[in-house]
């Protein structure tokens, strides 16, 4: 299969994020957030924060994505080699269409890496 380069990547936006923690005087440092283990990407001129992964899509013991729900889709947001910048999507789609983008890190554009069909 060639290559296809989709220009502009539009993802939607991802959900807020909350782990419960209030912060503010008093609180305990040990507790707070850690925003540099989030994962992260850029589009455009914006950087979006996704959050803390919480899924090993590569079983090597480490969590390297998230997943988030839209309508109709389910999309994974990998971070495969541990920088904490996503640079594969795989978006699963209701009518069991699936697509697999990975970052060209090169260009900044979404490459399309699989496309196929859950059935």
């Amino acid at each position: 299969m060639d290559d296809h380069i989709v220009e502009p990547a539009r993802w939607p936006e991802p959900e807020p994020w909350s782990d419960g923690w209030e912060g503010g005087a008093g609180g305990d440092s040990s507790t707070d957030p850690d925003p540099s283990a989030n994962l992260w990407m850029v589009e455009n001129d914006r950087i979006w924060d996704l959050g803390p992964p919480d899924l090993d899509t590569d079983a090597d013991g480490m969590a390297d994505s998230i997943t988030r729900v839209g309508p109709g889709r389910l999309t994974v947001f990998s971070d495969v080699d541990r920088d904490g910048e996503v640079e594969e999507i795989t978006e699963l789609r209701s009518d069991g269409a699936v697509e697999q983008r990975r970052l060209d890190p090169s260009t900044g554009d979404w490459v399309i890496s699989t496309a196929g069909r859950v059935d």
